[in-house]
């Protein structure tokens, strides 16, 4: 095979592989007879180019305003790309560099391990169904209006829960659940035939007394035919501890879908069963195991840690979504490819989970701050080096450990 066709060969396979990494290309050098020949083993590859004949900075910066978030900036002035990057340092992450020198398949080849190990690209501040994830910096209303109908196969997402947190204004209850189904109605409209939405909340608390959130909120999702398939308590051990109430430990996740067409794949998300190794005592299965050796459902009751000081998913957000929680609904209730909504995504735990496995995170987030710690951590999960914690039992301490002794009672050992 001639050196050529070869060269176009492997192209084609990185590209192939690897769809996410380069979806679209942009070239630019200070040599355009070196883009040439770079911009013909693309086009053999089936990759849209578009080429950019300016020298360094100029160069970059015209890639990145008509290519934003999926540009590789392919050159032989390296350090005056990196200029450029440093001139739109807003959007740092969308805009990539490959190594200096010749363009040649050495660049393309090198593709994989700048993009997935050192520098990730795929992430977009508007819709973008081709991205890897899509984080708008605004109002969820104004991002949901950019998405078109029946587009979305999973929303998962935790509200604001109206109890004077610093991204929200608190709001009497008929106001809150006013807007809240606002957001709800454009949820329901993106929502694929098969899709899931997943409305994680807890209680409003005025004056004393417990307003169940989900109560209320239930006849927003009702207006549109949605079918709840579960009411998910989520029991977590830590939080406020209250002295003329029971201490809540628990919020509740409500799933609905918009058709009995809608995608559940239990097996994806099946836990340790109690007894694995029984039996069946009787009947025509007498002797065989009795469970599934997948594991069993895990119920609607879920016990998860929730994100408190010392968990290893730990930010500055007060109320932050675990990512186990999240994994566990994107895991049942969508595909590889698909794409999952927060559209109040805070610190981004839903898109990064979304990514983690395979699918496309979008969300939308109205505190900057909280934005960009979801660009970075959306970062890191198509890195590989987000810190979370697994979907595993809870540890429960052994009497042998100090913090599991009573200092109150006196032990055996101490008579």
């Amino acid at each position: 095979m001639p050196e050529r066709a070869l060269r176009a060969a492997l192209v084609r396979s990185v590209v192939l592989a690897f769809p996410w990494v380069v979806p679209r290309l942009a070239l630019s050098s200070l040599a355009p007879s070196k883009c040439w020949q770079m911009r013909q083993f693309a086009v053999s590859a089936g990759v849209t180019v578009a080429d950019g004949y300016c020298a360094g900075p100029n160069a970059c910066v015209w890639m990145y305003l008509n290519f934003p978030f999926r540009g590789l900036a392919i050159g032989a002035n390296h350090s005056q790309a990196h200029v450029a990057i440093d001139t739109i340092s807003s959007r740092r992450y969308n805009l990539r560099c490959c190594p200096p020198g010749n363009p040649s398949f050495k660049t393309f080849a090198s593709i994989k391990q700048t993009i997935l190990m050192n520098q990730p690209c795929g992430i977009s501040n508007s819709f973008d169904p081709e991205s890897r994830a899509s984080l708008f910096l605004g109002d969820c209303l104004d991002f949901l209006q950019t998405i078109p109908d029946e587009s979305i196969q999973l929303v998962v997402t935790s509200p604001p829960y109206n109890i004077g947190k610093e991204y929200e204004e608190t709001l009497d209850i008929e106001n809150y659940v006013e807007q809240q189904r606002s957001v709800i109605d454009e949820c329901v409209r993106v929502l694929r035939p098969t899709g899931s939405i997943c409305w994680q909340v807890g209680n409003y608390v005025t004056n004393g007394e417990i307003i169940p959130l989900d109560v209320f909120l239930y006849p927003a999702f009702k207006k549109h035919s949605l079918q709840m398939r579960n009411r998910i308590i989520w029991h977590f051990g830590h939080g406020l501890h209250c002295s003329n109430r029971f201490s809540g430990r628990y919020e509740t996740i409500n799933w609905f879908t918009k058709t009995d067409r809608y995608t559940f794949d239990l097996d994806q998300v099946r836990v340790p069963q109690k007894y694995p190794g029984k039996k069946h005592s009787r009947g025509p299965k007498k002797g065989e195991y009795s469970g599934n050796p997948k594991g069993k459902n895990p119920s609607d009751v879920w016990d998860i840690p929730n994100v408190k000081s010392g968990h290893v998913e730990k930010t500055d957000h007060p109320c932050q979504f675990p990512i186990s929680l999240v994994q566990r609904l994107i895991l049942s209730m969508s595909k590889k490819g698909e794409i999952v909504l927060d559209p109040f995504m805070g610190v981004g735990s839903a898109p990064a989970a979304a990514v983690l496995n395979g699918r496309k995170g979008v969300g939308a987030e109205l505190v900057e701050p909280y934005h960009k710690r979801a660009v970075e951590r959306v970062q890191m999960a198509l890195q590989g080096t987000l810190p979370f914690r697994d979907d595993k039992p809870i540890f429960v301490p052994t009497e042998g450990m100090s913090v599991a002794r009573n200092p109150w009672i006196k032990h055996e050992e101490e008579e």
